[in-house]
């Protein structure tokens, strides 16, 4: 049903380090950040961001979370939202690219061997329980998401794979809801991204991602040389 992924066991053994052309798991892949050498992850994370402000997304159900329509957004400090994560209660709040990259005492934890040899231009937070993300796409830089704490599933497929599907008012963003289709009718990808993997993800592919419970994920962006993908889509 679903496309099978290529998985490696080292980032620098996937064909395309500094152009990205398609998605690759990479087991144990962020496993080298110093975060795993703490007894325990999600306490760590907690005391890390204690008193970061950050941004958050509150949703009025899981159904509009999957399509990415949040009611509204707000600031908080890290801990005033933690436990209400955790218990997921209502209503529900998810913590979506929330830019850590400036925060040094805390970029320390999870700087991994990719960051030496090229430009990230940012690390996204995402911090969750049973979330979603509406399926979209990244039209510039290559994506890495490093799965720090518990599991996520990513739903991949290339730009052109899936004519049927239409654009939303946002144009990176698809108008129907990705989890309620019949996905036997699609040429996708299908991935577990479990605790210390990590997955790349080029500019131009739609992904739509859930968490299998908590997950606490950081998304790192990096810069490319090679910009003949735009001229590849554009002939389409």
């Amino acid at each position: 049903m679903y496309l099978s992924i290529e998985e490696f066991n080292n980032i620098y053994d996937i064909p395309d380090l500094y152009n990205f052309e398609k998605p690759y798991i990479i087991r144990g892949g962020c496993k080298n950040m110093t975060i795993f050498n703490d007894h325990s992850v999600i306490s760590s994370v907690y005391n890390m961001f204690e008193d970061v402000k950050v941004d958050v997304e509150i949703y009025n159900s899981k159904e509009d979370m999957m399509n990415t329509k949040y009611s509204y957004t707000r600031e908080n400090v890290f801990t005033d939202i933690y436990h209400h994560i955790m218990n997921d209660k209502y209503p529900y709040i998810y913590i979506a690219e929330f830019d850590v990259c400036n925060i040094n005492p805390i970029m320390t934890k999870f700087k991994n061997d990719i960051d030496d040899t090229r430009y990230m231009e940012e690390a996204l937070m995402f911090f969750g329980n049973n979330s979603y993300s509406g399926c979209h796409v990244h039209m510039s830089n290559d994506y890495i998401l490093n799965q720090i704490y518990g599991k996520k599933i990513v739903y991949l497929f290339d730009y052109y794979d899936n004519k049927e599907l239409k654009k939303g008012l946002k144009s990176n963003f698809i108008t129907e809801n990705f989890f309620h289709l019949d996905h036997n009718k699609l040429k996708v990808y299908k991935v577990e991204v479990n605790e210390g993997d990590c997955l790349t993800i080029p500019p131009w592919w739609w992904h739509a991602v859930k968490s299998d419970g908590i997950a606490f994920t950081i998304t790192k962006t990096y810069m490319r040389s090679d910009m003949n993908y735009l001229t590849k889509y554009a002939k389409k």
